[in-house]
């Protein structure tokens, strides 16, 4: 193998990672996001129940920034719901709130 077809394939490579990096603090950017935007509508719309109306102004709000929500993103909402509704739980059992 050649001098510059190392250094092609090094630039690849270091490309690659470079591209992982970026989509994987992207991924982030958008969990948070959607965090602070299910800890709005919790407090927003009130009621038992609402749960897919809040979903359902998650997912405006989110498409509103420009982001595309697909499944897996869908999935991590309803990831992040439930996180939040067991510590929410955990809480009012710790301290015996009814």
């Amino acid at each position: 193998m050649e001098l510059h077809e190392i250094l092609i394939y090094g630039v690849a490579a270091l490309g690659c990672f470079i591209l992982a990096i970026l989509i994987k603090g992207n991924r982030q950017a958008v969990l948070q996001l959607a965090t602070d935007l299910i800890n709005k509508a919790e407090s927003t719309i009130q009621g038992s129940g609402m749960g897919a109306d809040k979903k359902a102004l998650v997912i405006a709000q989110l498409q509103a920034a420009g982001i595309k929500v697909t499944s897996w993103l869908d999935h991590q909402i309803d990831v992040i719901v439930a996180t939040l509704n067991k510590t929410a739980r955990d809480i009012m059992v710790k301290y015996r709130v009814h």
